[in-house]
């Protein structure tokens, strides 16, 4: 069954379709208007079925309340001519489930996620292994390294409106310095942190 056959059948079974002169008042689901359906089998006319409402008058073809219609004569008419209801239509209606926002929770959840994101990224990280030393400058620790490359993505800034997000953590211990923004780019293209990282 078709969305237009679904239609129809819902407007039979929940509206009042009425029979005026050579057609008929089928309302509209969604305002006041009603709609004029002529040129039904069970009128004089022999002319195909038409309607007055957008859908039919812009795409020539069969729409709801040509359905609706149908649906009443076919549940009001027997083969002898008689007029007894012969059938109950049924439509299901799907009811969409909402819950109530808890406002207070959702707005405390909201403005103080970044500051617990840094806390739990941090706990995440210490528990990575630190590789050797190697020569050179000393580079910063793998969990540092890791956690400046993971804010820098949670950020969506770049890099450098990143560093003040950078100078913040360094602030509250999550790291234990603040790298140069160039040092986070490094960090996002060095493939043994990724590979560290995924362990």
């Amino acid at each position: 069954m078709n969305a237009r056959k679904e239609r129809g059948l819902e407007i039979a079974a929940r509206c009042k379709v009425t029979r005026q002169g050579m057609g008929w008042l089928v309302p509209s689901q969604s305002s006041a208007t009603k709609y004029t359906v002529t040129g039904l089998p069970t009128e004089t006319s022999v002319e195909a079925a038409r309607c007055t409402c957008p859908d039919y008058e812009t795409r020539a073809v069969k729409c709801k309340h040509i359905f609706a219609v149908e649906y009443v004569i076919q549940r009001a008419t027997n083969d002898d001519g008689g007029t007894t209801v012969t059938e109950t239509v049924r439509v299901t209606k799907t009811v969409r489930r909402t819950y109530p926002q808890n406002w207070p929770a959702y707005n405390r959840a909201q403005t103080n996620e970044g500051d617990h994101f840094q806390a739990l990224l941090r706990d995440l990280v210490a528990g990575l292994p630190e590789p050797p030393p190697g020569r050179g400058r000393p580079r910063a620790s793998l969990a540092d390294a890791v956690c400046c490359a993971t804010l820098k993505v949670y950020s969506t800034v770049s890099t450098r409106r990143f560093m003040s997000d950078l100078r913040e953590a360094r602030e509250r211990t999550h790291i234990a310095k603040a790298p140069h923004h160039i040092s986070v780019f490094r960090y996002l293209e060095d493939p043994a942190l990724t590979r560290s990282s995924a362990i």
